[in-house]
């Protein structure tokens, strides 16, 4: 057995340590190689794939139909169909349950048209509130290079109707990731608002969830104004959102390829105001027969004729003036004005016969409809302004939405507000 205090074992020792040494660097090369090649490959695939979705949306694209089309996730918590929309300088309707109405006037029939020949898409259902569409404006409708010009945005008297806004469970279901990371990578919004807005994921998407589909954009918000932290997971967010952004041109691309066939060239519509005016008044008269609050027959008879005893003064203790709605709109219009979008705000207003009855009065919707009208002069956006609707006979659908001769009316001021521009 050899000793260690040997010559010859010495030298032998030596001369395999030595060969160990110079032996390393190339393993070490293999080693890496192996590790490389297979991230390398999938780096190529990954960006071979985007930049096939990229020629494939870009060659199947509709300018017509996807637009209008209501009820499409792709397009309501994506970016890239609102890409295309703006490169081809379309008209943005923002709003929530009312641009569901099923009257012939809903403004998906009514563009373009020929005093304003611009396609139309309707962006947002019922729950959507201002801090959703503030996510959309900062995160989907502006940066990186994408300047949405002709929006309108709608405002609801009901997101203002609770102290606490909009709750988590009406949140939930309408957040969008990618719009929320494209949100906190946008260079126009400020650091406040940006905090303002994790604040608010904080308290509407508990990080405590693991189970959670949104338990990681829920802890990137309490991470955000930790800077070590969110310097240490950048990594893994800065993958994430390539992700969902190739996740999205691939429901894009979907999307588009369902509705390929639908037709390349919008049809313009010319309208005789007036003649559609008495049109709106017949059919609003044909189909409110059966109620003293001018509500379409098919609402009355669906519910509400069930339960309106039980609605008579239920809202008389409702503060129109403490909601924390106002702290999001706030945001919505601070995004707004940072990313240099100019909205026309469109102050909806409500059915006043049957507000009158459940007791949130004149009054008060009046103070709220003032309130609104000074944050808009504050920020500098147009508007129009609906209160004196609210006792015109067919104005509304029922309580609160928009119906023949209401959306018939906003149609045309949009119509003269950006003809005009």
């Amino acid at each position: 057995m050899l000793k260690y205090n040997e010559p010859e074992t010495f030298v032998f020792l030596n001369l395999k340590r030595q060969g160990d040494i110079n032996s390393m660097p190339k393993k070490l090369i293999k080693r890496i190689f192996l590790i490389l090649i297979p991230i390398a490959l999938v780096l190529f695939a990954v960006i071979t794939f985007d930049k096939y979705l990229s020629f494939k949306i870009s060659s199947t694209y509709s300018d017509e139909v996807i637009g209008k089309i209501g009820e499409l996730e792709a397009r309501d918590k994506g970016i890239e169909l609102l890409r295309l929309d703006s490169l081809k300088n379309h008209l943005f309707l923002v709003g929530s349950s009312e641009l569901r109405s099923s009257v012939p006037q809903n403004p998906k029939n009514m563009f373009p048209n020929t005093d304003l020949n611009s396609n139309i898409t309707i962006l947002g259902m019922p729950l959507v509130q201002c801090l959703q569409d503030a996510i959309r404006f900062g995160g989907g409708l502006s940066g990186e290079n994408l300047q949405c010009k002709n929006i309108c945005l709608m405002i609801s008297m009901q997101w203002f109707m609770r102290k606490e806004g909009i709750t988590e469970n009406e949140f939930k279901p309408h957040f969008s990731p990618i719009q929320f990371y494209k949100f906190l990578k946008n260079e126009k919004i400020s650091e406040e608002s940006k905090k303002y807005l994790c604040e608010r994921v904080k308290s509407l998407i508990p990080e405590n969830n693991t189970s959670s589909p949104f338990f990681e954009e829920a802890l990137y918000a309490k991470l955000y104004q930790r800077k070590f932290l969110k310097a240490l997971f950048s990594p893994y967010y800065y993958l994430k959102e390539k992700f969902l952004t190739i996740k999205d041109k691939y429901n894009a691309f979907k999307l588009i390829k369902k509705y390929k066939n639908l037709p390349q060239t919008p049809e313009i519509k010319k309208i005789d105001w007036e003649t559609e005016n008495e049109k709106a008044y017949q059919e609003g008269k044909n189909a409110c027969t059966t109620n003293k609050f001018f509500m379409s027959d098919s609402d009355w008879n669906g519910c509400m004729a069930e339960v309106i005893d039980s609605l008579e003064m239920v809202y008389k203790d409702i503060d129109l003036q403490n909601s924390k709605e106002y702290d999001d709109l706030n945001l919505l219009f601070d995004v707004c004005k940072q990313c240099e979008i100019k909205p026309y705000v469109i102050i909806l207003s409500n059915n006043g016969f049957y507000y009158d009855y459940t007791g949130l009065d004149s009054e008060k919707r009046n103070k709220f409809y003032n309130r609104i009208e000074n944050a808009c002069k504050d920020y500098g956006f147009d508007y129009l302004k609906l209160n004196d609707k609210e006792y015109e006979p067919y104005f509304f659908r029922d309580g609160m939405h928009l119906g023949w001769k209401g959306w018939l009316y906003v149609n045309k001021k949009i119509t003269e507000y950006y003809s005009k521009a």
